[in-house]
């Protein structure tokens, strides 16, 4: 964001004042005074671009996003080249909810001046949403040619390269990122879950106690060091781990249902059965969780009730006859309920379910229908187009 530069050159003796006494009140963080002080300037001196740049970055900062982008309109009607106020603009247009205007302003900016790594960063942002991770990465690449210590954008780079799936890159960013700040506890989190991921748990584990050194209370840490210490078979500490979680946030449904698993690894089936009715009553229709109760069922010989519960997944996600056919031939082809459920067993077994996944099913499409969500990327693929 542009610094404060309230100078403004060629003002009486009493608009100085103003202006010193608006600048020590911005510092104290009385932002709403400090307006009112530059305002008393501004109406002797409306034809000044900086003294407009310097309201809009007070009312930015009260969130007031609509009266600052009047006043970096009028700094930019006075000065088209004032580079700081298109990357303001850029900003506060994007708050507003328009972030393919946004970045309209955000690359005028940049053609002015590169080093605006504000706008380098937010840009980067902007494509990273749309899953443009080539253009984010170009800007926050650009962004660390100017300043290499720049944590932030190493961090989202990193951050990029993980949603990508292009991990190598990700861990050697995030090692990066440790190597400067090794406080930084969000860099080991992201690291601990890839090297989990990777199935590298007692690196994970190293990373994520650090975590848990620094912030005692971070939930998705303890979460993942949970599941590290299941993949190292250390079943009471995942246990501790999985209820101090849960005692933090008890609808942390991953939590619960890692915690089912790790009960149903050492054959507490009872135990299990418990958690994952908890997670039932709050997602009933849940494919994922009547198949791990099925599973559960399955390993305790109770075969009516495990093809009771493979039937429901299927039941629940209808969509799943569409794509895995033979689902629906089990119940016609087989008349034991062990044979049913083996079948049931073997063929779900191969199928990934989520969560979430009933939502995914009803309607796969959602989200791509989003008002505003194509137009938006096609404008920026346009103004990409043109710039090239």
């Amino acid at each position: 964001m542009s610094t404060w530069k309230p100078s403004v050159k060629e003002v009486d003796a009493d608009a100085k004042t103003h202006l010193k006494l608006a600048k020590e009140l911005a510092e104290q963080e009385k932002y709403e005074e400090a307006v009112e002080e530059l305002d008393r300037v501004l109406e002797q001196n409306q034809d000044k671009p900086r003294l407009h740049l310097a309201i809009g970055n007070l009312l930015y900062k009260m969130e007031r996003f609509d009266d600052a982008l009047q006043h970096f309109d009028q700094a930019l009607a006075l000065d088209p080249e004032m580079a700081s106020a298109m990357m303001m603009q850029g900003l506060a247009t994007l708050e507003s909810g328009e972030p393919g205007q946004a970045a309209v302003a955000l690359e005028s900016a940049l053609e002015k001046d590169p080093k605006l790594l504000g706008a380098q960063i937010k840009l980067g942002r902007i494509y990273a949403k749309e899953k443009d991770y080539e253009q984010a990465e170009a800007h926050f690449r650009q962004s660390l040619a100017f300043n290499p210590q720049l944590t932030s954008a190493r961090l989202m780079l990193a951050n990029i390269y993980q949603q990508s799936g292009k991990e190598d890159e990700a861990v050697a960013e995030y090692r990066r990122v440790i190597e400067n700040s090794p406080d930084l506890a969000l860099a080991q989190l992201q690291l601990g879950k890839i090297e989990l991921k990777r199935d590298n748990p007692k690196e994970a584990m190293v990373l994520l106690k650090a975590v848990v050194a620094k912030k005692p209370d971070n939930v998705m840490a303890r979460y993942n060091l949970a599941r590290a210490a299941a993949k190292l078979g250390e079943f009471r500490n995942a246990e501790d781990e999985y209820r101090r979680v849960l005692s933090k946030k008890a609808d942390f449904g991953r939590a619960r249902l890692g915690l089912a698993r790790l009960y149903m690894d050492q054959k507490m089936y009872s135990n299990a059965i418990k958690e994952v009715q908890t997670l039932l009553k709050d997602k009933p229709t849940s494919g994922l969780l009547h198949r791990v109760m099925g599973d559960i069922y399955f390993a305790m010989e109770r075969y009516p009730e495990a093809v009771e519960e493979y039937q429901a997944v299927v039941r629940n996600a209808p969509r799943l006859l569409d794509r895995y056919k033979e689902l629906g031939q089990i119940e016609d082809t087989y008349e034991e309920d062990q044979a049913q459920a083996q079948a049931y067993h073997d063929a779900l077994s191969n199928i990934e379910l989520k969560m979430d996944e009933l939502r995914a099913n009803r309607g796969e499409g959602r989200g791509r229908g989003r008002p505003g969500a194509r137009p938006r990327q096609r404008g920026m693929a346009a103004r990409r187009r043109r710039r090239a």
